[in-house]
């Protein structure tokens, strides 16, 4: 999946059917982080499907991106091409690594300032869809000074999230800065789509005044995560898995997604040969994971990379059990869309956070999974004992029934074109 719009995305309709008389409507999509196709971050893969269905849309789309990796930062990648029908220009100096919030804000500093400087000469655009991060202050300015109307998609709600993750203080000047720009381009969004109803109530909170304030969750990547029941897989068997019940997250390991609970119950399963926690994935959080291993090696705990998304079918089946992870503090801030793709794969799930929250709400309302507080290693330790000793078909047939439950609600299909249609209307 092309990973390029993670961005900045201009999509221009060229349907003439569809136009008026020498004008043609254009959308700009804005979002931080870096990613060279294809994506690791499920982020940019959402974002990328957006794009790629407004090409079927008869749309023109050009992305305004970084020029390095998203996790590697000094990969550097073309500074233009054509992907999928996509015209991807990557902009220079706009990614320092992820080591200090200091170098990420600079670096998202330069992509405002260049996805600014890009959008203010160019054909005007009749629209504009922002995300995450502080490059969508980008929207207000230009609705501003070219009167353009934008949707304000939030990934996740900042500074909110800085603040519970204990990165930011409540009553710091950066913290008062960031409200105020957040406010900036709340109250002058024409569309704000939050992804569950815990987020839309924090929102609904800071701004009473949204002239459109939809909720509309992220969708699998169901066309890369086919259902595969049974034991055999060649993931398992590359990895010398064998026959262990295995226990995946995979992901970004960040530190709004804690994970000592899950770490720290493994204690208990010491030279066991039939039970493994696997981390599949990176970010801030990945260095946790890996100290763990050097300093507890008698545990049965391995990390992985991230996968390309071309391996996501065999990576994710090749667990029993999806493990999930959401701060206590995150709720409404953050929504973890892996719960979409575990369901996809067909898999239950086992979630660390507290209640209630839209995944709580998932597994109660399903029967899907399971879920234990932060700190309750206890609890974990026996549950991860039962999932260990249950028979695979229970798990199996869990699977089966999350896979219906994303056919039937959370279906890709149905999601991207309810938020294409968003932007058809704007």
């Amino acid at each position: 999946m092309p990973s390029w719009i993670r961005y900045c995305i201009a999509l221009t309709n060229v349907s003439s059917s569809m136009l008026p008389s020498a004008h043609q409507p254009a959308l700009f999509f804005t979002h931080s982080g870096t990613s060279p196709p294809p994506d690791p971050a499920s982020v940019g893969q959402h974002i990328a499907d957006v794009a790629e269905e407004m090409i079927r849309r008869d749309w023109e789309v050009t992305v305004f991106t970084s020029n390095r990796g998203y996790d590697n930062h000094r990969e550097l990648y073309e500074s233009s091409e054509i992907l999928k029908g996509v015209h991807v220009s990557r902009l220079f100096f706009t990614s320092f690594g992820k080591s200090s919030i200091f170098t990420r804000v600079v670096g998202q500093l330069s992509l405002l300032i260049q996805t600014l400087f890009k959008c203010l000469f160019v054909k005007r655009p009749d629209a504009i869809l922002v995300s995450t991060q502080l490059v969508c202050i980008v929207a207000p300015f230009l609705k501003f000074l070219r009167k353009i109307p934008y949707m304000y998609w939030i990934m996740d709600l900042n500074p909110d999230q800085a603040i519970a993750a204990g990165v930011l203080r409540k009553d710091s000047l950066s913290a008062k800065l960031y409200n105020v720009l957040q406010y900036l381009v709340l109250s002058n969004a024409d569309t704000v789509v939050s992804l569950d109803r815990f987020m839309h109530k924090k929102v609904s909170k800071k701004i009473d005044k949204i002239s459109n304030h939809l909720i509309l969750p992220p969708w699998p990547h169901e066309e890369h995560l086919n259902f595969t029941s049974g034991t055999k897989n060649s993931f398992k068997e590359e990895n010398n898995w064998g026959n262990k019940r295995i226990f995946m997250y995979s992901g970004n390991h960040s530190l709004v997604h804690p994970l000592d609970t899950f770490l720290h119950a493994t204690k208990e399963f010491r030279g066991e040969s039939k039970f493994l926690m696997a981390f599949i994935g990176g970010g801030l959080g990945k260095g946790l994971i890996e100290k763990w291993i050097i300093n507890n090696p008698d545990t049965p705990v391995t990390s992985l990379p991230y996968q390309p998304i071309s391996n996501l079918h065999r990576s994710l089946s090749a667990a029993d059990v999806h493990l999930v992870s959401m701060g206590d503090d995150m709720i409404g801030c953050i929504h973890p869309c892996k719960i979409y793709g575990a369901m996809a794969i067909g898999k239950p799930i086992l979630l660390l956070g507290n209640a209630p929250n839209h995944i709580t709400e998932i597994l109660d309302d399903y029967d899907i999974g399971w879920s234990i507080k932060h700190g309750d290693i206890e609890s974990m330790i026996k549950v991860l004992a039962y999932l260990r000793d249950v028979d695979r078909d229970l798990l199996l047939d869990k699977g089966k029934n999350a896979k219906k439950v994303i056919v039937g609600k959370f279906s890709q299909k149905v999601l991207l074109k309810k938020f294409c249609d968003c932007i058809d209307k704007i």
